[in-house]
């Protein structure tokens, strides 16, 4: 018969979906950048000082500075709704391995608690992004670990 998990489960279910939307959030104010940029944060154009300086941002608040400071209309971007168990957001800046910058790709990466459905639908698995070169480093998106991964997927398809 089925039965209903404790409301532990739920909670972290509920805490799941959540970074899946937060993800999902952020996604649309790097088509903003992008928009407004030509690249995703971590490139340079001279041209234009509010799009950032040459480096990928380093953590996830630093990300969150340069979408601010790029004044799109992003003026804050969500945290991990349990930041106590450290930082479980990441930002990936990558480019096909063959191209100069600026940057043109991207991934975004959420640790989940639970085996969440979404696991098997995300457009982004360790497969999905063999060939790029990602800043920091490649990021591991398994679902055996409950890594989703999400990212402009006209970059991944698109380039290959």
């Amino acid at each position: 018969g089925f039965m209903l998990g404790s409301s532990g489960d739920v909670r972290s279910r509920g805490r799941d979906d959540r970074r899946i939307a937060d993800l999902k959030q952020v996604q649309q104010s790097l088509q903003l950048f992008y928009l407004k940029c030509g690249f995703y944060p971590g490139s340079f154009d001279e041209n234009s000082s509010s799009c950032g300086s040459d480096t990928v941002p380093s953590d996830w608040d630093d990300l969150r500075q340069k979408l601010k400071d790029a004044v799109i209309g992003v003026d804050n971007i969500p945290s991990d709704p349990q930041p106590q168990s450290g930082e479980n957001y990441w930002y990936y800046a990558g480019k096909f391995t063959s191209s100069p910058k600026p940057l043109q790709c991207y991934v975004l990466k959420a640790q989940l608690e639970t085996k969440h459905p979404n696991l098997d639908r995300e457009d982004l698995d360790n497969s999905g992004i063999a060939g790029y070169d990602f800043l920091p480093s490649s990021p591991a998106c398994d679902d055996s670990d409950n890594s989703y991964c999400i990212g402009n997927l006209e970059c991944f398809h698109g380039a290959k």
